[in-house]
């Protein structure tokens, strides 16, 4: 019965047993599937049950964001997690933290259109029970600068506005910044508010309208000028610019309306008077003028072939038929001042002119050819040393009936040429033909002519036409261009050297003596000598002749002026002659000073005074100034004395558009 028990007690543990672990395996099953930890039963073993597992909680990351003015801020939160916000207002990251980690919110893109730049406040720390609400991203529109460069401003103010209010003053060139700085995304709109005076220049906007995008604005340009000018002509005691736009404007001695402004009022001596004050000559009506030749009276040849002539007419000078002055009164200017009538070709039309030149008292144009006819010259005036080559000494155009087809052409050269220069003296004229020839007759005191005597021509029959022989240049030498001053003459030859005849009081010949040349027989051709400028490698370009004195242009753009110099003309800082006396000429002979890398396009001579028109085009005239023919609005000599040129004399403000 022991041994009985034993095995019913062992079978039935046994079988307790595998009850209770199938029942453990079962429970495990079940832990493992439902992630849920429970107790279960198990016999005897004595085992304890594990914890239960418990949620943690979870916080939002988030605050608020101010400023926004129209892009999208990208915010981050540990480097991860990006978050767009386009408006203002709270914000929350997605992915939420638990208690006790870290955050760091940062700005991962700056907001566009317009370019911002956002701050954050408060923007890292460790959550702590709660959700984070307090983080500020406060942002702001950038600003940048506005700058402009400025170029022309050689003097006066420019005042410049941005925006319609914000202006900013400017004297100098360079780059010059506006005190208020632009918002992103802003217009910016830069004008000329106002323009500079005492010179009076025109300055217009490059770049200056656009968006401000994410950089300083440097691209704005503001370049400054005056009326440039294309031409100019000096005479008797008046200056003259022909200017870009066609017209032209003159300044200086106005007694008899030269000037043609339609009063007898200087202009250039006084403050006011230059500039946008002074007026364009009026005398064109229809057709600007392209050319002018002025003094005490002036004459211009229009767009339009015809010729006009105001000033003082004593002796018919101005070829209308009277001796009444025109140019002091308004009504007798523009539209109402007649063209000089040049006749008819022979189908009945007017006659155009392509040059004019006065001289003291007498006005002479080359006349276009007529039909089947060469070119003509005709002159008009007083003409008391034949100066109109009429073989008489009888004036016209003082009268009705003595012009048109009633004033006869000059009859000089060879007829088949064409007149290619004109040179009008004090009481001579003078032609250069095509091929080079230089004529000339009336007054010849001095041998001005270039004949080899001091007789007069043109005023006897005889002594045109074949009868007047060319002046004598030398062997193979021709002419390029002929000036003539009061009673001297010079050629530029075709070789680049310069010869002159005539008058020599003050050296105007240019050769260290006071010897007039032309009046004798053995003082002319091969024996004539050129005028030494200096290094034979650079050659003339252009001259210019005033009563007394002679300037060249050379190639190299400087200008060297010679003889009489009682005011300055010469533009070397003193009164002294040059030319009348050995060393004075040549390498000795100092260029003029036109200041600091400028150099000289055109050159004109007046009376007692000079000009040169600069590759600027700008225009600079030292010498007398008595009636303000330098146009400084001054009435004092300039280039007579020392540090009075270069950079100190200051070019002529001639205005703007």
């Amino acid at each position: 019965m022991g041994a009985a028990l034993y095995a019913m007690t062992r079978d039935a543990v046994t079988q307790d047993f595998d009850m209770t672990r199938t029942s453990r395996l079962s429970c495990f099953a079940l832990l493992l599937h439902s992630l849920l930890l429970a107790a279960c039963g198990g016999g005897s073993s004595g085992a304890s049950s594990p914890p239960p597992v418990v949620a943690q909680p979870l916080y939002r990351i988030g605050g608020t964001v101010s400023g926004l003015a129209g892009g999208n801020v990208v915010l981050q939160n540990n480097g991860g997690g990006d978050l767009t916000v386009s408006a203002d207002g709270t914000f929350a990251f997605t992915k939420t933290e638990a208690d006790g980690t870290a955050y760091a919110v940062t700005v991962l893109n700056e907001p566009e259109s317009p370019w911002q730049t956002c701050g954050i406040t408060a923007g890292s720390g460790s959550v702590n029970g709660s959700d984070v609400a307090n983080i500020a991203v406060d942002c702001a529109t950038n600003r940048y600068r506005l700058a402009v460069t400025v170029i022309g401003l050689r003097l006066g103010i420019l005042t410049l506005r941005n925006g319609g209010s914000d202006d900013l003053t400017v004297g100098k060139d360079g780059v010059h910044e506006f005190a208020a700085p632009v918002e992103s995304g802003s217009n910016y709109s830069v004008e000329v508010a106002d323009n500079p005076t005492d010179p009076d220049l025109s300055c217009s906007v490059t770049n200056g309208n656009g968006v401000v995008a994410n950089t300083d604005i440097t691209g704005v340009t503001i370049e400054c000028a005056a009326l440039a000018a294309v031409d100019i002509a000096a005479g008797d005691s008046v200056s003259c610019a022909i200017l870009e736009n066609g017209r032209i404007k003159c300044w200086g001695d106005n007694r008899y309306g030269g000037l043609g402004l339609g009063d007898g009022l200087d202009r250039g001596g006084f403050p006011g008077d230059m500039g946008n004050d002074l007026e364009y000559v009026n005398v064109s009506g229809a057709a600007l003028p392209v050319g002018i030749d002025p003094g005490k009276h002036s004459c211009a040849v229009l767009e339009n072939g015809r010729v006009k002539c105001w000033g003082r007419n004593g002796d018919g000078q101005l070829g209308l038929g009277d001796t009444i002055d025109r140019g002091q009164d308004p009504k007798e200017l523009g539209a109402n001042l007649a063209a000089v009538d040049l006749g008819t070709n022979p189908i009945g039309n007017s006659r155009t002119a392509l040059l004019a030149g006065t001289g003291l008292f007498h006005s002479c144009a080359v006349l276009d050819a007529a039909l089947d006819s060469n070119e003509e010259l005709k002159c008009w005036g007083y003409n008391a040393f034949g100066q109109r080559g009429q073989e008489d000494t009888i004036s016209h155009g003082s009268q009705s009936g003595e012009m048109g087809d009633n004033l006869g052409a000059v009859d000089v050269g060879d007829p088949k040429l064409s007149i290619a220069g004109l040179g009008v003296g004090g009481f001579h004229t003078c032609i250069l033909q095509t091929d080079g020839a230089v004529y000339c007759w009336g007054s010849n005191s001095y041998g001005q002519l270039g004949l080899g005597d001091a007789f007069n021509r043109g005023g006897n029959p005889g002594d045109m036409g074949a009868a007047l022989g060319a002046v004598q240049l030398g062997s193979g030498q021709t002419a390029v261009q002929l000036v003539s001053g009061s009673y001297h003459n010079c050629a530029l030859l075709d070789s680049g050297f310069v010869k002159c005849w005539g008058r020599n009081d003050n050296g105007q010949l240019g050769q260290g003596d006071l010897l007039p040349r032309g009046d004798q027989p053995d003082e002319l051709g091969d024996k004539l000598p050129v005028v030494p400028l200096g290094s034979v490698n650079l050659a003339a370009m252009q001259l210019a002749a005033g009563t007394e004195h002679t300037c060249a242009l050379i190639e190299n753009g400087g200008v060297k002026c010679w003889g009489g110099n009682s005011f300055g003309q010469l533009g070397l800082g003193d009164t002294l002659d040059r030319g009348d006396e050995p060393g004075e000429m040549g390498f000795d002979l100092p260029f003029v000073d036109l200041g600091s890398g400028r150099t000289a396009i055109r050159i004109s001579a007046g009376s007692t005074h000079s000009c040169a028109l600069l590759d600027s085009g700008d225009i600079k005239c030292w010498g007398e100034n008595d009636a303000g023919q330098l146009g400084q609005e001054n009435v004092a000599s300039t280039g007579d004395a020392a540090d009075e040129m270069g950079d100190r004399l200051v070019p002529i403000d001639i205005g703007s558009e």
